[in-house]
């Protein structure tokens, strides 16, 4: 995903597909969603400038220096990051303490999590409506008279 995107391609799928794109993973689709929000975090750059290097802190911590009691690492932290839900960055010993759950593990459980209780918020009534207006359209166009009974498609 890195390479097209730093080449500026506008375009990246695949997301969630296995087997040279002949099956699909729910699972993989939100470790492909993670690793995209980090690739995005890189084409953002890194802004360099006096607040951004702070030399003012670094001066102040000196060497050695604990930087993450630090106000001003408080404040770029979550910026500078890329948030990751599944990957994770502890140590291993942490990691093997707090149960040792991979990163596909910790997305299986969120993809069951997703369909045990995920609740869309329907569409307002006047979107279903243009939407509908719009296949009509395409329909019409295309010589589809009766698409819907066809399809068992009604509103």
């Amino acid at each position: 995903m890195l390479l097209p995107a730093l080449t500026g391609s506008c375009m990246v799928y695949g997301a969630g597909t296995l087997d040279v794109a002949m099956s699909w993973s729910p699972v993989k689709c939100l470790l492909d969603a993670e690793t995209f929000r980090q690739v995005r975090r890189i084409l953002e750059g890194i802004t360099v400038n006096d607040e951004t290097l702070a030399v003012d802190v670094i001066n102040k911590v000196g060497p050695r220096g604990d930087f993450l009691g630090q106000k001003h690492t408080v404040k770029h932290y979550r910026k500078e990051q890329a948030a990751v839900n599944y990957f994770n960055r502890m140590s291993y010993g942490i990691w093997e303490r707090e149960g040792g759950r991979t990163a596909e593990e910790r997305a299986r459980e969120k993809c069951i999590d997703i369909l045990e209780n995920y609740k869309p918020t329907p569409l307002a009534p006047e979107k279903n409506k243009a939407i509908d207006d719009i296949l009509d359209e395409a329909a019409e166009e295309k010589g589809l008279k009766g698409w819907r009974e066809k399809l068992g498609y009604y509103v």
